[in-house]
C-alpha cells in the first residue's frame, strides 16, 4: 500500500496570466514521471473552476496576477477553503514584504520566477514532502531583513536564545508542532509552551504567527 501511495502522481494546477510563463512552466514539469499537470489558467477564476473540477494536491500560482482578487488575498482564500491543498506561489517581485505576506497567507513555498526552471522541481519535492519551501536567494535577503525589522542591532536577537531555546525555535521552523517537539525532546508539552513564551519575548515577537513565519525564514536560510 505505501509503494503505491509513493508512486502516484502529484496532480497540479498552475495558476499565470502570462500565456508564455504558463507553458514554460508546464513544459518544464511535464518532463518529470512523477507529476501530472491537471489544469492550466490564466486567471484565478478560471484557475478556481480547475481546482474544483481536478482536485489537485498542489496550486502554482504567480502572485502578481491581473485580475479582480489580488493574488495575495487568493492564496489566503485558497488556505481557507483548501486546507490540505499545498500552494507554491512565484513572482517576478521577491521584496520581501511580498515574500512576508505569501507566507502569512498561506503559502507553503515560494520561489521567484527568475530562479523558476533552477528551482521550481526542488521546491516541489520539498512541499510534497511536508517541508517549507523559499529559494536560498530569497530566504538569506528575508533572514536578515526580518530578525532586523525591530532594531538595527536585532540580527544578535538570535544569538540571546539558549542552545535549548535555539533548537526548539529550528524545530518550530521546520513546521513540528509543539506536541511533536515535546516527543522529540523527551519534554512535557507546557515546557515546550515556556520556552516558545521566552523566544517571543527574546525575538520580540508579538505573536505565535510571528514567531512562525520567523522561525520559517530562519531554518531555510540554512
Amino acid at each position: 500500500m505505501r509503494k503505491k501511495i509513493r508512486n502516484e502522481k502529484l496532480k497540479i494546477v498552475i495558476i499565470d496570466d502570462h500565456p508564455a510563463i504558463l507553458e514554460g512552466v508546464s513544459s518544464l514539469l511535464k518532463n518529470d514521471s512523477n507529476l501530472e499537470i491537471v489544469g492550466l489558467s490564466q486567471s484565478i477564476e478560471s484557475g478556481l473552476k480547475e481546482i474544483l473540477k481536478n482536485k489537485p494536491s498542489l496550486i502554482i500560482t504567480d502572485i502578481s496576477i491581473q485580475t479582480n482578487l489580488e493574488g495575495i488575498e487568493f492564496i489566503k482564500a485558497l488556505r481557507k477553503r483548501f486546507s490540505k491543498i499545498k500552494i507554491l506561489a512565484y513572482s517576478m517581485h521577491i521584496e520581501p514584504v511580498i515574500v512576508e505576506k505569501a507566507i502569512q497567507a498561506g503559502a507553503n513555498g515560494f520561489i521567484s520566477k527568475q530562479e523558476c526552471t533552477q528551482n521550481i522541481l526542488q521546491a516541489i519535492s520539498e512541499i510534497r514532502n511536508g517541508k517549507f519551501y523559499i529559494s536560498e536567494r530569497i530566504s538569506k535577503t528575508m533572514a536578515v531583513n526580518s530578525l532586523n525589522k525591530n532594531d538595527k542591532n536585532s540580527d544578535t536577537n538570535i544569538w540571546k536564545l539558549s542552545a535549548r531555546e535555539l533548537e526548539i525555535f529550528s524545530y518550530i521552523g521546520e513546521g513540528v508542532s509543539t506536541q511533536g517537539i515535546s516527543k522529540n525532546l523527551c519534554l512535557s508539552v507546557s515546557t515546550i509552551e515556556s520556552h516558545r513564551a521566552n523566544i517571543k519575548k527574546k525575538l520580540q515577537f508579538r505573536t505565535n504567527s510571528e514567531l512562525v513565519k520567523n522561525a520559517v525564514i530562519w531554518r531555510t536560510a540554512f
